[in-house]
């Protein structure tokens, strides 16, 4: 009786529930978004691998949420044609793929990868590849506190492609490609990324922000300055950027500071062994006390740094999907042009054929289950990853006319450089960002 008066007696905590997701079905019983649109706590384990076309996007109203891509069978789970929306608090979405293309699905003019609607917290998105879309590949609207997005690969948003924005001005195409866009007012971390042949905004923070940008590697960024590496607006914004390294690809065209402002005496930057290609940070007054409380606690040196992160940067490192096998090799050999479309590719006005990132790789419909390196509580398995293909050269960037006209010269990967297979990758840095 004792016992059973303090049961009566201790707090309750809800029990978060599995929930399978059975086919690769747009709705519907046993579907994605069936468990992404459930409410309580829950965690949704995945019996089936291969590509999720949503036709409309889908939104998470009801937090406390775990997606847990790594319990996927061989292949892993791949999202095409409309975004996926977070509009709740204590979501954690990893080992998972976002890649709306040119296809059928949502809008193009708010074809996102990634959405966080606030007002929202505790968001981490972490081993994620968000390619490949149409408007920005990750972006927050409203305030949303502690988004933490880490050890994620982020990459070629589509250029020439089907957004209603796109226009030729002053004979210069001008097309989107964005990598990252966070509304005002948010606080948030950007750590061990990579963020490869994105044009724009990588990333872009508007007013009031703060940020913690950490050993991220920001590669072949694109047209013009001031937006397309890490853009500050002007208003009362915190920014501490630690270990990053900024290079310089075919598609890149100018020296401007990486990252760049208007001037504004409220923008506070802090930070240091930052690489940039222009020689100087930002345009603004750098201070080596941090203007925020970092939570990144362990860095890697900018000299290590893409080696450190090649390993185990993107979804399911130790079960590569082919796109992001590519993407990375390109990284690596310093090659690698912004890209244009999927399945609508066109020729052009001006005689230019679009940049192709497809076609989409065939990883049929598995259910054959797999050992997940990890259980569904961690963050960061400890894996051996899927080699990265060999690069030999790449092809003439295609960003407009005028563009590629004054872009620096595509350059040529070294004939003997190969992304070695069997190389040991280096342990990933424990980051107290998320549980481990």
């Amino acid at each position: 009786m004792r016992f059973l008066l303090v049961l009566l007696f201790l707090p309750f905590t809800a029990l978060a529930a599995d929930i399978h997701v059975t086919n690769l079905d747009d709705s519907g019983t046993g579907s994605l978004r069936a468990c992404l649109t459930a409410t309580g706590s829950r965690t949704c384990v995945f019996d089936v691998a291969g590509y999720i076309d949503l036709a409309t996007n889908v939104t998470v109203t009801s937090g406390d949420l775990v997606v847990a891509g790594e319990t996927a069978p061989t292949g892993g789970i791949q999202v095409r044609g409309s975004r996926v929306e977070i509009k709740a608090s204590n979501v954690t979405f990893r080992h998972f793929a976002v890649r709306p293309g040119d296809g059928p699905g949502s809008s193009p003019g708010s074809r996102d990868a990634v959405v966080i609607l606030g007002p929202a917290e505790n968001v981490t998105l972490d081993h994620m590849s968000i390619t490949h879309s149409i408007d920005e590949n990750v972006s927050s609207f409203g305030v949303v506190k502690n988004l933490k997005v880490t050890n994620s690969l982020i990459a070629e948003g589509l250029y020439r492609s089907i957004h209603p924005e796109n226009e030729t001005k002053n004979g210069v195409y001008l097309g989107h490609s964005m990598g990252a866009l966070i509304d005002a007012n948010n606080t948030s971390v950007w750590s061990r990324n990579v963020f490869a042949n994105n044009n724009d905004r990588n990333i872009r923070g508007k007013a009031g922000n703060q940020v913690e940008f950490v050993n991220n590697y920001v590669f072949n960024w694109g047209r013009f300055s001031g937006s397309n590496m890490f853009n500050i607006d002007p208003g009362a914004n915190k920014f501490h950027l630690v270990g990053n390294v900024y290079k310089r690809g075919g598609a890149s065209q100018n020296d401007f500071p990486c990252v760049y402002g208007a001037a504004n005496s409220a923008v506070k930057v802090s930070g240091s062994d930052n690489v940039c290609p222009a020689g100087r940070l930002t345009n603004y007054v750098v201070s080596t006390t941090p203007v925020l409380t970092p939570q990144v606690t362990d860095v890697v040196p900018s000299a290590g740094l893409l080696a450190s992160l090649l390993p185990d940067v993107g979804a399911r490192p130790w079960d590569r999907f082919p796109m992001d096998a590519r993407i990375l090799a390109e990284v690596e050999a310093g090659v690698g042009t912004i890209k244009d479309c999927i399945t609508a590719c066109n020729t052009n006005p001006d005689g230019t054929l679009d940049v192709p990132a497809g076609p989409w790789p065939v990883i049929g419909a598995a259910t054959t289950p797999v050992s997940s390196p990890t259980p569904t509580v961690a963050i960061v398995p400890t894996v051996t990853p899927s080699p990265l293909p060999t690069v030999t050269s790449a092809p003439t960037p295609n960003i407009g006319a005028t563009c590629a006209a004054i872009a620096t010269p595509t350059k040529t990967a070294t004939p003997t450089k190969t992304a070695t297979p069997t190389k040991t990758p280096t342990p990933t840095p424990k980051m107290c960002l998320v549980p481990c």
